[in-house]
């Protein structure tokens, strides 16, 4: 029986309906629990680049705003999964935790389901098709080819 679901979540249509098919699993009277999970990609602007003249000490204050609203982005993303999950599941004894995480989308999927303990992982596919996926790598067929845990792909 799966108690403990990873769903990654990156805004995208088919990420947004593996967050609804994690949740109608789970919807059950038994306790179980959803982490659900984002990967914030920090993108500092070179606005305070002028060449040789450059102050380089305003490079540090641009990455921390970066990562501020990379995190801020990400933790909005989560919010509508949560809620959607919240109005899926209702009263039922199943708890939503969220997680913001920074580096490799598939690495951290892969290494917070195994620190999750969670028994299956669900993702959506990007549908980047056949040859941008293996020229860019996708993301489920890293997790899929790399993790012990089973994987719902979901498209």
């Amino acid at each position: 029986m799966t108690d403990k679901v990873l769903i990654a979540v990156d805004g995208s249509p088919f990420s947004i309906r593996a967050v609804h098919i994690g949740a109608n699993l789970l919807n059950r009277n038994t306790p179980g629990v959803i982490v659900l999970l984002t990967i914030a990609k920090p993108r500092a602007g070179m606005e305070w680049f002028q060449g040789p003249i450059s102050d380089l000490n305003q490079a540090a204050e641009e990455e921390r705003r970066a990562i501020k609203s990379a995190f801020q982005g990400g933790q909005e993303l989560l919010r509508e999964a949560y809620g959607i999950c919240r109005s899926i599941l209702k009263d039922q004894p199943v708890q939503v935790e969220t997680v913001v995480a920074t580096g490799d989308p598939a690495q951290q999927i892969m290494e917070n389901a195994k620190k999750k303990a969670c028994d299956l992982i669900i993702l959506g596919s990007r549908g980047m098709g056949p040859l941008r996926g293996v020229i860019l790598g996708s993301v489920s067929r890293k997790v899929l080819n790399n993790t012990q845990r089973p994987v719902l792909i979901v498209k």
